[in-house]
Parts: C-alpha cells; sequence; structure tokens
C-alpha cells in the first residue's frame, strides 16, 4: 500500500527551521545610555574647597558599560536586578573618563514589576556614594521586557518619566578624584540602549539542531525507499 510521508516531510522541514532560528542570548552585555545633562549638575573635584562648578545647560553625555548577567551584584527583588561591572567609559560633553576603580559603581535594571511600579529603567547606581544614582525611568520599551532574562531592549527618550534619586543626592566618581554631583537630565531625558555583544547558541541548542537534521535525514530516505518499491 503506498502512503503519503509528504506531512511528515513538511513538519520535519518547519522543525529543524525552527531549531535553527533557536539561539539563546549569552553574555557579555552592554548598556549605551547617551542624552544631556542640565545645568544643576555640577562637576567638582574630591577634597577641594571648590563646590564644584554648574554644568552648561544641555550638556551632551554618553556612556558605554559592559558587565556579564552571570555576574549579579545581587538581585533587589522582583523586577530589579544589579550587575557588577566589567567595564565603563563615560563621556561627558567630549572629555573621557574611563572610570576607575568600575566597583565603586553597578549597572541596574528594572522592570514594571518591581519596586518602582509599571516602570522600566536602567542605568548606574553608586556603592560608594549613597543615594548615587543616575538611573532614569520611562513608561515603556521597545520591546518591553521582564527580568531576570530581558532580551534586547530600547528606552526612547520620548518615553523618559523623570529620574529616581533627583537632586543632590544623584552623585558618583567619575574617577579617582572628580566626581558628578546633583545630577539632573536635560528635559528630553537620554535614550539608553541594552543588547548583547553577540547571540551564542547553548550546547542544548545544538543538541536540538542535530537531533532536526538526523530527524530531516530518516524521512527522506523513507520516501526514496518507498518509491523505489513503487516502481517495482
Amino acid at each position: 500500500m503506498k502512503r503519503t510521508i509528504a506531512p511528515f516531510i513538511n513538519t520535519a522541514t518547519l522543525a529543524l527551521t525552527l531549531l535553527l532560528a533557536t539561539t539563546v542570548w549569552g553574555s557579555p552585555v552592554y548598556l549605551d545610555v547617551s542624552g544631556k545633562l542640565s545645568s544643576s549638575t555640577v562637576l567638582g573635584q574630591l577634597g577641594s574647597p571648590d563646590p564644584g562648578v554648574p554644568l552648561a545647560d544641555n550638556t551632551p553625555f554618553s556612556y558605554h558599560a559592559t558587565f556579564d548577567t552571570t555576574n549579579i551584584y545581587g538581585p533587589g527583588g522582583t523586577g530589579l536586578v544589579g550587575y557588577n561591572l566589567s567595564s565603563l567609559t563615560f563621556n561627558l560633553a567630549g572629555d573621557i573618563y574611563p572610570l576607575v576603580p568600575i566597583g565603586n559603581l553597578i549597572v541596574a535594571l528594572f522592570d514594571p514589576t518591581g519596586p518602582f511600579s509599571g516602570m522600566y529603567g536602567a542605568g548606574l547606581v553608586s556603592l560608594v556614594l549613597p543615594g548615587g544614582f543616575m538611573l532614569p525611568a520611562y513608561s515603556t520599551a521597545s520591546p518591553s521586557f521582564l527580568l531576570p532574562d530581558p532580551a534586547p531592549f530600547v528606552l526612547k527618550s520620548s518615553d523618559y518619566l523623570s529620574q529616581l534619586s533627583p537632586g543632590a543626592k544623584a552623585a558618583f566618581l567619575l574617577n579617582e578624584t572628580t566626581y558628578l554631583a546633583q545630577i539632573t537630565f536635560a528635559t528630553e531625558g537620554p535614550t539608553t540602549t541594552f543588547g548583547y555583544a553577540s547571540p551564542v547558541p547553548e550546547p542544548s541548542t545544538y543538541l536540538l539542531v542535530t537531533l532536526g537534521l538526523g530527524m530531516l535525514l530518516f524521512v527522506r530516505q523513507k520516501k526514496t525507499k518507498d518509491q523505489q518499491r513503487s516502481t517495482r
């Protein structure tokens, strides 16, 4: 009796396609933030009697932080995670600060299920200056994400709501002697991008792909044998 196996071939092909498309995002990851600071922000030097110099309005800044999603500083509860930094370079109006030591800061991410209900955010938290945040909050993320395993996302300046711990508490060291204090974003807020350096399939993914290839080969061989029988 002649049997039709085309549906099985189609199913196997579809399964293989899905398996090949299955990619698990892995470390290292990065956070890119760029925006403008208002004139409320002060640049100062530790140990100086000078209280610091206010920045010009709309002073541009950006930073590039890298970290490993397995190197967790500590979960802050549902919807909030902190990560130890691998590297951090801060650009303030063209002046580059390769922050040293990077152990003074961590990267923090939060989603709407966390302590800041209904808001998304990502930024820096100081470990040596109590309350030292550079942590903007947003109404939405593109695409939306949930911790602790977020896919790449963008937090747009158009969705900026506010900064956490604004004013005098918002401060951190740019290096061992230079600090930013009273950090205040310009009205439009910064743009924040979270991404993975490269997508890395897990070993289990390779196994699934191998199984998928084996299934497809078996079905094709079976089809050939059935065709040979039907011509006899």
